[in-house]
C-alpha cells in the first residue's frame, strides 16, 4: 500500500510539473524603444558618457537551450550620435552638446563640483526626451582599512599561480549608504608595456571572507549562483558599523619557462559612495542573467524619465598606486 501511495504521489508530481509549460499568446503592443543612458557623475571629473537606444525584448543575446540557440544584436548600430543634449547645474544651463566626439561620447566642457545638483536633458527626433539628475552632495567612504597584496602558489601541474588580494574595512556613519568597490589594475605578460591585461571587473572576484554573511552578495537567486557583477553594495546590514570584506582575483595560470609569465602588475582598489538610484539600477541589473534559460523574471529600477539607466552622483576614495614586479 505505501509503495502505490508513492507511485501516486510520483505521478502527481510528474504531471504538475508537465502541465507548467506551455505558450503565453501575448496579443499587445511591445513598448517603443526608449533612450539608455548609464553614467555616474563625480565632482571634479569630466562628464562622458556614451548614449543608446533600447531594443525590443527577445533581441538581445539570450539562450534558449529548447529551440533557439544564441541570438544577437549590434549594439553598435544602437549609439545614438546626434542626440541634442543639455547640461543643467544647479538648475541653470551651462552646455549644450549635438554630436559625439571620436569614441562615440558625449564629453562636456564643463566640470561639476562637489554638492552640485546636475540635471541632464536628452533630446532626440526618434524618442521621448529623457532626463537624469544626480546629486553630487555625498562624501568619501570611511575606511578603516584598504590593503592590497599579491599570493604566490602552484598547481598540481608545478604551473604558478599569483593572485591579488584585497582586504577591505568599511565604517559606516549610519545613515542609508551604498558603496560601489572598483578594481583599477593592469598586469603586463611580457616587456612590452602596451601589452597588458586589465583587470577592472569585480564580477570574477571570489569572496575570502566577510564578517557580515551575505553584504556583498545580497539574496542572490534562487536557482543562480550568486555574483556582484557591478560590487555595489548596501549598508543595511551593518548600518552604524564596520563591515570587513577579502576579495582575491586570479591573475593567471602561467609557467616561467614560457612567454606567458607576468611581468609586472599596477594600479589600485578604489572605494565610493554612490547614489541610491545608481545603486538600485545596478543591484536590480546584477539579477538579470541573459546567458541562462533558467533565469527568473527581473524587474530591473530605472532613474532616468521616459528612458532606461540611470544617473548618479558618485565620491570615491582612490587607494595607494601599487606597483609590483615579479622578476
Amino acid at each position: 500500500m505505501k509503495a502505490k501511495k508513492y507511485l501516486i504521489l510520483l505521478i502527481s508530481i510528474s504531471t504538475l510539473l508537465t502541465s507548467c509549460e506551455y505558450d503565453i499568446d501575448y496579443k499587445g503592443e511591445l513598448p517603443e524603444d526608449k533612450l539608455v543612458l548609464t553614467t555616474f557623475v563625480e565632482a571634479d571629473s569630466v562628464l562622458s558618457f556614451i548614449v543608446h537606444s533600447s531594443a525590443k525584448p527577445g533581441s538581445y543575446e539570450s539562450y534558449d537551450g529548447f529551440k533557439n540557440g544564441n541570438k544577437y544584436i549590434d549594439f553598435e548600430n544602437k549609439i545614438i550620435n546626434d542626440a541634442n543634449i543639455d547640461l543643467y547645474v544647479n538648475g541653470a544651463l551651462r552646455e549644450t552638446l549635438t554630436k559625439t566626439d571620436n569614441n562615440s561620447r558625449y564629453t562636456f566642457a564643463t566640470i561639476p563640483k562637489h554638492n552640485d545638483k546636475i540635471e541632464l536633458k536628452i533630446k532626440h527626433k526618434n524618442f521621448d526626451e529623457a532626463t537624469g539628475r544626480a546629486n553630487l552632495s555625498l562624501t568619501k567612504p570611511q575606511l578603516d582599512s584598504l590593503g592590497v597584496f599579491v599570493q604566490k602558489g602552484e598547481d598540481e601541474y608545478g604551473n604558478k599561480l599569483y593572485r591579488i588580494v584585497v582586504y577591505i574595512e568599511i565604517r559606516d556613519n549610519g545613515g542609508d549608504n551604498y558603496y560601489q568597490i572598483t578594481p583599477n589594475f593592469i598586469s603586463g605578460y611580457s616587456s612590452d608595456t602596451n601589452n597588458v591585461s586589465e583587470i577592472n571587473y569585480i564580477g570574477g572576484a571570489e569572496v575570502l571572507y566577510e564578517n557580515i554573511q551575505g553584504a556583498f552578495i545580497e539574496n542572490p537567486s534562487s536557482i543562480q549562483e550568486g555574483d556582484n557583477r557591478f560590487g555595489v553594495i548596501s549598508n543595511k546590514k551593518f548600518k552604524g558599523g564596520v563591515y570587513k570584506l577579502k576579495l582575491s582575483f586570479r591573475l593567471t595560470y602561467f609557467d616561467f619557462n614560457n612567454d606567458s609569465s607576468p611581468k609586472f602588475l599596477k594600479g589600485r582598489f578604489d572605494v565610493s559612495s554612490i547614489e541610491k538610484q545608481a545603486y538600485d539600477y545596478l543591484f536590480t541589473l546584477n539579477r538579470y542573467n541573459p546567458g541562462s534559460f533558467m533565469s527568473e523574471p527581473v524587474i530591473i529600477i530605472d532613474a532616468i524619465e521616459n528612458g532606461y539607466g540611470f544617473v548618479g552622483g558618485k565620491n570615491t576614495l582612490r587607494g595607494n598606486n601599487i606597483n609590483i614586479n615579479f622578476q
